[in-house]
């Protein structure tokens, strides 16, 4: 997924978390919540969801 965005990312910040919980945001936009739906996302499924975001 890096590849996709290697222009475009400035900043990454991954914080550990606990019970679960799988969260990406870009900028301060909840983009994916593994927590919420239960799941991983699909690869591709996550780039367009970024993408939609301005990410």
């Amino acid at each position: 997924m890096f590849e996709s965005f290697r222009h475009d990312i400035h900043t990454l910040e991954l914080i550990p978390g606990s019970g679960g919980v799988f969260d990406i945001q870009v900028d301060e936009s909840l983009v994916y919540s593994k927590k919420e739906s239960g799941t991983f996302p699909d690869h591709t499924e996550l780039i367009s969801r970024i993408r939609n975001k301005g990410g």
